[in-house]
């Protein structure tokens, strides 16, 4: 039996975190360890336990590389392609090329609404520097108009009982 899944495999495949994984697999203990084999560090799980992880969360089925007919593989990859109508290619190179300018134009408007935003961030800036400027000056000059620190009743006796 063919093991390729891993834990990352398996969580890829799902769509979901390692953390789902791991606790879906304790919840299926028994199936999963009939369905797994140990390799050195790493885990390896086989298709049935990649199918039983998206039926409980609602993927389709992936396809197992082991089953695949490599001869239907073969024929697929060398049928011929239909040739298609070349004025729809010509529409849809038109939609294509509208959609493309209207992007351009989008992308336009975007950089002149950054432009006038930057512009703006910068005013406020000065505008900010300009108001810390002036509440540094007032809190100067309140300071000035306080009155002179009073001396504390230590330096008032040491002043008047000391040696002059």
């Amino acid at each position: 039996m063919d093991f390729p899944y891993t834990i990352d495999d398996l969580s890829s495949k799902c769509k979901v975190s390692k953390q789902s994984i791991y606790s879906l697999i304790k919840k299926n203990q028994e199936f999963v360890k009939q369905n797994s084999i140990r390799k050195g560090k790493k885990v390896k799980y086989n298709q049935e336990v990649l199918n039983l992880f998206l039926d409980y969360y609602g993927e389709d089925k992936a396809e197992d590389p082991s089953q695949k007919d490599p001869e239907e593989a073969i024929e697929a990859n060398n049928a011929p392609q239909k040739a298609e109508d070349p004025s729809a290619t010509v529409s849809q190179d038109k939609a294509a090329e509208d959609q493309i300018r209207a992007l351009e134009s989008q992308i336009e408007a975007l950089k002149q609404e950054l432009a006038a935003a930057r512009e703006q961030n910068t005013e406020l800036i000065k505008q900010n520097g300009a108001v810390l400027l002036l509440l540094q000056e007032e809190k100067q000059e309140k300071m000035k108009l306080l009155p002179a620190p009073k001396k504390s009743i230590k330096e008032r006796f040491s002043h008047f009982f000391g040696k002059s």
